[in-house]
């Protein structure tokens, strides 16, 4: 009977404390909530700007980033001196010039990510800055 009694004034000298931690543990819980709902619009608003910048592309390129991007996150490469920035491994030199042609998507033969050349991507930067001016 007495550890009942003590157990007791435990509880009634624990409650405030147990009622303040379920307090915070509920105002968190709608902050949470409300950061939830935040980001959930925020995805939805990238993902309707994502569809409409998808639209001008051909959609056997689509197809082969979702595919690249399935095995990894970072889908695309660029080869730098032969070599593949994903995965680091040589990437045949046939397979170099066909992604320097820029005529089709090419995937690295070992990491299976998108290939493009660096500079190639500098070049047509440059051309625009310059054709801007």
């Amino acid at each position: 009977m007495e550890k009942i009694e003590e157990l007791k004034k435990k509880a009634v000298e624990i409650k405030p404390d147990v009622d303040a931690k379920q307090s915070e543990a509920e105002q968190e819980k709608g902050e949470l909530a409300a950061q939830e709902k935040e980001a959930t619009e925020k995805l939805e608003a990238e993902r309707k700007i994502l569809q409409e910048k998808m639209q001008g592309i051909n959609s056997e390129f689509i197809g082969k980033y979702e595919v690249a991007r399935s095995r990894n996150p970072d889908a695309v490469a660029y080869i730098n001196q032969g070599t593949c920035e994903g995965c680091y491994l040589s990437i045949p030199p046939q397979l170099a010039i066909e992604v320097q042609r820029l005529t089709d998507l090419h995937a690295c033969p070992n990491c299976q990510r998108l290939l493009f050349i660096q500079e190639a991507e500098e070049e047509s930067e440059e051309t625009a800055d310059a054709s801007a001016s």
